[in-house]
């Protein structure tokens, strides 16, 4: 039986030749490569050969949000517009190649950005996502520019979560900004240096899902970070998070840390998100056998999002 989309076209038996085929294609409108044989079996279900657009677009998330509070370090809050894109390597196939990009403007009129690419692997037997990825991060400060490389790995399942970030500075590191102060009786100054400079970090969160459905998520997450900066700036922190997900589009977390060198944070965040994969025909919950759900499958990468600098200063003087 020959089928044009779901309707079957009758056929006369025999041998086909070009000018039947002809008439075939001048009667439809249709090259004859679109064409497709298929054999009609009793009760069986119509093929889609023309997915929705959308099934098939490796955007999956545009989202903005804005996090209230000075951080680990940076001295203010800041605002986010981020997408994430995300598409399966072949049809039926479990490892997704990911590009996560982000834009902060932060409250003290400075910019920052974060560009990541990855790889995301679902792994059946044991009901999990296995994620590595690979980023490039840039902070502005009023004296100075940063970059950074970071490298993380993700375990994402259908209740925990894992990750494990490294982010290592590049390029000139201490930035220095001197001010001379020569306005003394006599020839006298003194200099001013003030050095900008970028710590070495890592961070580790483990967390889980206290309370989740298709509508309503609730998170809880803890871990360990470590700072490494010039000058003997050296430091160990704890820091955990909450956070609630309603329908994947509106979330809120409080964040707390504490080190010795940036004292206790407390941040609030809300992320406003348009999750463009539930467009999608058949995207809208579980990717998997097991019940992970697509909301896991493309959420943004969870890591730290600002490079931690610190300003100290060095006074030099000839009297």
């Amino acid at each position: 039986m020959l089928y044009v989309g779901d309707t079957p076209y009758p056929q006369k038996k025999g041998k086909a030749t070009a000018e039947s085929a002809d008439i075939k294609n001048l009667i439809l409108g249709q090259s004859p490569l679109v064409w497709q044989e298929r054999t009609l079996h009793k009760n069986a279900d119509p093929i889609d050969t023309h997915p929705p657009p959308l099934a098939t677009s490796p955007l999956k998330r545009l989202y903005g949000g804005y996090m209230a509070g000075k951080g680990v370090g940076y001295p203010t809050g800041y605002t986010t517009l981020g997408t994430f894109f995300s598409t399966p390597t072949e049809y039926g196939k479990r490892a997704y190649p990911v590009v996560d990009l982000r834009g902060h403007y932060l409250n003290n009129n400075t910019w920052a950005a974060n560009a990541g690419v990855g790889y995301r692997f679902i792994l059946p037997s044991s009901c999990t996502i296995l994620g590595a990825n690979v980023f490039y991060d840039f902070r502005q400060n009023p004296h100075a520019f940063h970059n950074q490389i970071g490298v993380g790995l993700e375990l994402l399942g259908k209740w925990i979560s894992l990750q494990v970030n490294g982010y290592f500075p590049i390029g000139k590191n201490n930035q220095v900004t001197k001010i001379t102060l020569d306005d003394y009786i006599g020839n006298y100054h003194l200099t001013c240096e003030l050095n900008d400079f970028a710590y070495a970090s890592g961070n580790a969160e483990f967390g889980t899902y206290l309370f989740q459905t298709s509508a309503i998520s609730l998170y809880a997450g803890g871990g360990a970070y470590y700072l490494s900066g010039k000058f003997g700036n050296n430091a160990v922190g704890v820091a955990g998070r909450i956070e609630a997900q309603f329908s994947d589009i509106v979330s809120l977390a409080f964040i707390a840390s504490h080190d010795k060198l940036f004292g206790t944070l407390y941040q609030g965040e809300i992320t406003l998100t348009f999750p463009l994969y539930r467009l999608a025909k058949n995207q809208r919950t579980s990717v998997s056998g097991c019940g992970l759900s697509s909301r896991q499958l493309y959420q943004k990468i969870r890591r730290n999002e600002i490079i931690p600098t610190s300003v100290q200063a060095c006074y030099i003087a000839n009297f």
